[in-house]
């Protein structure tokens, strides 16, 4: 889900009304819970942990970005394929970016499902997709 107005959508939460949502649950209980209506039960619904992530947005990929294209050069070069990708052997490789740049990035490619994680470990490979992608990407705009 993607969401470019953000005025708009603390509207449309300030505007919900919660008690139609109280009311449903009470019937669900109701219906597929004995002991509430054998007992003459009601429940008092409340958000015990609510998680909030506006503020993480992972972008996707551009094909003709000249960052995204040397991004996926480099993890289709030879040492990447035949090893894993990890963020310290990533992070040799492009000594402009942080730890947490590097972390951002590997999980901008674990979203849009074209790395897969090793279990266990913290490394990742190409996954069939990523490497079904990654190569018009590096033809289209390869350095001539």
């Amino acid at each position: 889900m993607q969401v470019s107005d953000f005025a708009q959508v603390n509207q449309l939460s300030a505007d919900w009304q919660i008690e139609p949502l109280h009311a449903k649950l009470a019937r669900f209980a109701q219906a597929y819970c004995l002991v509430v209506t054998q007992l003459n039960l009601s429940y008092n619904w409340s958000l015990m942990q609510v998680e909030y992530a506006t503020d993480i947005i992972y972008k996707g990929f551009h094909p003709l970005s000249e960052e995204d294209s040397s991004l996926f050069r480099l993890l289709l070069s030879g040492d990447f394929v035949i090893n894993s990708i990890s963020n310290s052997r990533l992070r040799a490789t492009l000594p402009d970016k942080c730890i947490a740049q590097i972390s951002h990035l590997l999980k901008r490619l674990r979203v849009h499902c074209l790395l897969t994680k090793v279990n266990r470990a913290y490394r990742y490979y190409l996954s069939e997709l990523g490497r079904g992608k990654s190569p018009p990407w590096c033809l289209l705009c390869a350095p001539l």
